[in-house]
């Protein structure tokens, strides 16, 4: 091996024997002083909860011919204004108590969701019957829906939202 290369691979390994035992932690040195104190967050609002039942009659569902079903869209009784990002949890009433919508009945052929977008400056909830006839056989159909709107910071991470009892219990409702 020539000498300078064996010179070279000396100081390389010189080098990170010498490093490698060098240590940067001393003793720890005192406690500093408190810092300023933060500012206050604001209120966190509180849960709305609104029940609403309504009973539709065929006089007023719309025949989609798109989709071949009929539907009813109406307007809910919550006050939205002052909740811009809040979630809005619908749960519509079936014979196992309040399920999440969009909730389907197959068994009685109709679908309840809530349609809200930024196109819209009312949201609403829909129902929808889809018995594939023009023939509209409903009679009065009474549903009931409750929405639980939740201001952003107080929504709770971790909980089903989908299941009304974790949501009722984690907001005390």
């Amino acid at each position: 091996m020539k000498p300078t290369l064996k010179f070279f691979y000396i100081a390389i390994i010189s080098s990170l024997i010498i490093f490698a035992g060098c240590t940067k932690q001393g003793p720890t040195g005192p406690i500093g002083a408190n810092g300023a104190n933060g500012i206050n967050g604001t209120s966190g609002g509180a849960v709305n909860v609104v029940n609403q039942y309504i009973a539709i009659t065929p006089s007023q569902l719309t025949w989609d011919t798109t989709a071949n079903q009929w539907y009813y869209n109406f307007s809910t009784q919550a006050d939205f204004s002052s909740s811009i990002h809040a979630a809005v949890l619908v749960y519509a009433q079936s014979s196992n108590g309040l399920e999440a919508t969009p909730y389907t009945n197959s068994k009685k052929n109709y679908t309840i969701s809530f349609a809200n977008n930024m196109y819209q400056s009312t949201p609403f909830i829909r129902f929808e019957y889809f018995n594939g006839t023009s023939t509209c056989p409903l009679p009065t159909f009474n549903i009931n829906v409750e929405l639980v709107i939740i201001p952003p910071q107080i929504v709770i991470p971790n909980v089903n939202h989908h299941n009304y009892a974790a949501v009722k219990a984690a907001y005390n409702l």
